[in-house]
């Protein structure tokens, strides 16, 4: 069969894997929740959005290449299948090609450079192999101005064969990836500049450039997997897996100040567009036309507002007297973080029931958590930055002095780089899955029908009680528990070895995602009570 073999893989979604979907192109309309991504039968999959994030593992092409691919609603003997399709990277030492291999490519999109290396042992006399892997990526400026690239990545995988029935492996991969981000922006900026590739976030430091949006990953995981063979045809795989580590996006943010962004709606020619007036119009036109510190960040000016700011705040930390006078941060760099941490287990076991039928069925367990939180990157020259809701701020009364705080319990705070401000909160979700799938090959058909139920429970923990909704944002919420099941069949006529029919169908429920349980997870614990159970109906 065609799915078996990875150079006979469907030409059309291999251009829409890996071409069109630079341009946000979806297989059959599908977000990437609807695509089931295993390694060594774990999954990858975020129970937080339900997407995987291959970049997580970027740069590890000599493993990842070769998985097990099936496309749509399709059998699949390490879970319970998702109506996208599902890969299965297969990271076992032993099953990796013995040699070793070294690669350089050369790119003008992302990077500039990528090393890759790859040595694997095979299974050898004593009974072990090791495979290990690496590549580093870097460029220090992308094809769009004001990008650049430094990304590593690692994999370690040893397996010991102890007997004829029983193997230990393990696996521990990583890829950290700083990358200087691009702007989506509008037509107006793009024909101002003439620059189809206008990246608004970077502006010049002291002669360099410098990028105000930079992803700053690095979440690596391990598993433990015991492979148990109980005898010809029965076998089991158990796995032990942990991941953690951190994710960071840059932005900038300001406080009683004008918005810095080069982009913003005020800062182009189009809002003074006045019939009756064209003078500010023409002045922002030019303005954008012939100088770089109008279309980019100006660095200099937010600098120079924040050296100029001196200010007292009274009562730091709501203790009566405490007052700080210093240079108070108008604009900062922060970084918005998603640290997740995950654990749990997987077993799968295949029996062979007659010549032809393989019984298929598996549990997992999972237990995952994401804290959010903001921390200040940078002060830009200043000497703190006050831990308020500026947008309160903009509408403070005298009776609304409590929910200018974004934290009650630690009012009117200085912050200083590296702190956290703003919101800070833990999202939980715990899962337990289980499947059970009978596959069948005949001549003439290819049968399999699997049924699934998986238990879900969600819930949020606030760490700080935000002044505009006290006592509903900071503890936790009650635990939402979703149960779903699922049903799915399907059915392959083959007329001849080269003309086949096939039908397929799945009925199934599953847990809303966490962005839509919660009305605002930012700022409090309030639950959307119309997030129920997903139903969906594919075929």
């Amino acid at each position: 069969m065609s799915g078996l073999l990875q150079s006979s893989k469907d030409v059309f979604t291999s251009i829409a894997g890996y071409n069109l979907s630079a341009g946000r192109y979806r297989v059959r309309g599908y977000d990437s929740e609807n695509f089931s991504v295993m390694m060594n039968g774990i999954s990858l999959n975020n129970p937080e959005t339900g997407r995987a994030i291959w970049a997580f593992w970027g740069g590890l092409n000599d493993i990842t290449r070769y998985q097990e691919s099936k496309n749509g609603i399709s059998s699949n003997q390490y879970g319970f299948g998702a109506i996208g399709g599902f890969s299965n990277i297969d990271a076992r030492a032993s099953s990796q090609r013995k040699g070793s291999r070294i690669s350089y490519a050369n790119s003008n999109r992302s990077y500039q450079h990528r090393v890759m290396f790859t040595h694997s042992t095979g299974m050898m006399d004593n009974g072990l192999a090791i495979t290990v892997s690496g590549s580093v990526r870097y460029a220090t400026e992308g094809y769009v101005k004001g990008t650049f690239y430094r990304a590593g990545s690692y994999f370690l995988s040893v397996e010991k064969k102890l007997n004829e029935k029983h193997s230990l492996g393990f696996v521990g991969y990583g890829a950290p990836t700083i990358q200087g981000r691009q702007s989506i922006t509008t037509q107006e900026t793009y024909d101002l500049t003439g620059d189809n590739n206008y990246n608004a976030y970077w502006g010049y430091q002291n002669g360099e450039k410098r990028n105000s949006r930079v992803r700053n990953n690095h979440i690596p995981m391990m598993m433990l997997n015991h492979y148990f063979t109980i005898n010809a045809k029965t076998k089991l795989t158990t796995s032990a897996f942990y991941s953690f580590g951190r994710s960071g996006n840059t932005r900038l943010n300001w406080q009683d100040a004008a918005d810095p962004r080069p982009e913003y709606y005020k800062n182009l020619p189009s809002y003074y567009d006045n019939p009756e007036d064209q003078s500010l119009f023409d002045y922002y036109t030019e303005a954008w036309q012939n100088d770089e510190n109008t279309q980019q960040v100006n660095w200099d000016q937010m600098y120079f507002a924040n050296s100029k700011n001196l200010h007292t705040v009274q009562n730091v930390g709501g203790i009566e007297g405490n007052n700080f006078t210093g240079n108070r941060a108008k604009y900062i760099l922060e970084e918005q973080r998603n640290d997740q941490t995950r654990y749990g287990f997987n077993s799968v076991i295949n029996h062979e029931l007659a010549e032809g039928v393989q019984l298929s069925g598996g549990l997992m367990v999972s237990h995952y958590k994401s804290a959010n939180f903001q921390v200040v990157n940078d002060l830009l020259g200043a000497d703190y930055w006050l831990n308020i809701n500026q947008l309160v701020a903009r509408g403070l009364t005298s009776t609304a002095e409590q929910a200018l705080q974004n934290d009650i319990n630690a009012p009117n705070r200085l912050i200083k780089k590296g702190e956290k401000f703003g919101y800070d909160y833990d999202i939980h979700v715990n899962t337990q899955n289980s499947f059970l799938q009978i596959e069948g090959i005949t001549s003439k058909f290819d049968y399999y029908a699997g049924v699934s139920l998986s238990r879900t429970a969600t819930w949020r923990e606030g760490n700080v009680e935000n002044g505009l909704f006290l006592e509903r944002s900071i503890g936790k919420t009650k635990k939402l528990t979703f149960l779903n099941p699922g049903v799915e069949a399907g059915l392959v006529y083959k007329i001849t070895g080269r003309h086949l029919v096939s039908v397929n169908g799945a009925l199934m429920s599953r847990a809303p995602i966490t962005q839509n349980t919660f009305l605002s997870t930012r700022t409090r614990n309030q639950v959307n009570n119309r997030a129920v159970d997903e139903s969906i109906a594919s075929g």
